[in-house]
């Protein structure tokens, strides 16, 4: 142990600071490389960017427990139970509810419009392992990111719990804009609003992963069903 309290202290936010930027930014990077590479006829495949995902999700936990010096614990993630079961399913039933205000009020007052077709059947194409496979690497490492990781450490370096939420939450939309659009971003942000306020309530990995899983296998769900 450091016998200056204040290089000790020192170090511990500088750790932080570069464990936020290095999380957040390597996980945009990932994704938003993908789609540039795509725009230009070079394509990634899926699984490879599904791969990164878990890659650097472990990387994090292995930076938390080596370099921070933390435990499983700051990620929240204990023994899953009921009441996990039964916070994530509402959080899917809130997530839906706050989507279904949207389409039905919000929307027609802005003019925005549904998905385009086209989404519905590239979607349809897809065997449901990939979808479930999907569905669970966005469950798992973007909660363990930008909600159980980016959150929390925001929120020790800040104090403050809008800046906390705020800043992973704008990283979060922005990667979702290119591959949906701007009409089809309120409806993310809804569900990014609802994940937020599961992790303040809970602080249970399982909760948030409950319902970002069920809520995205939902929606895959509905997408290929109106494609066929």
């Amino acid at each position: 142990m450091d016998s200056n309290p204040k290089l000790a202290t020192e170090s511990a936010v500088a750790i932080q600071i570069t464990g936020v930027t290095l999380s957040l930014g390597t996980y945009a990077a990932i994704h938003l490389a993908a789609l540039g590479l795509a725009i230009h006829g070079f394509t990634i495949p899926d699984l490879v960017v599904l791969a990164m995902s878990w890659v650097l999700a472990l990387s994090l936990i292995i930076w938390v427990l080596r370099v921070e010096r933390g435990d499983l614990a700051s990620f929240g993630m204990g023994r899953p139970t009921v009441a996990s079961l039964g916070w994530g399913l509402l959080g899917v039933v809130a997530t839906f509810a706050a989507m279904a205000i949207y389409y039905r009020v919000i929307a027609p007052m802005f003019g925005a419009v549904s998905p385009a077709p086209a989404t519905f059947n590239s979607v349809a194409q897809m065997p449901l392992s990939k979808i479930v496979m999907a569905c669970a690497t966005a469950g798992f490492c973007e909660e363990l990111i930008f909600r159980f990781y980016a959150i929390s450490r925001l929120h020790r370096l800040t104090g403050n719990i809008w800046i906390a939420s705020i800043v992973p939450m704008i990283v979060f939309v922005g990667l979702h804009l290119p591959g949906f659009g701007l009409a089809q971003v309120l409806p993310v942000t809804c569900g990014a609003v609802v994940l937020t306020i599961l992790y303040w309530q809970r602080h249970d990995f399982w909760s948030n992963f409950i319902t970002h899983f069920v809520t995205d296998f939902v929606a895959f769900g509905a997408a290929a069903a109106l494609g066929h």
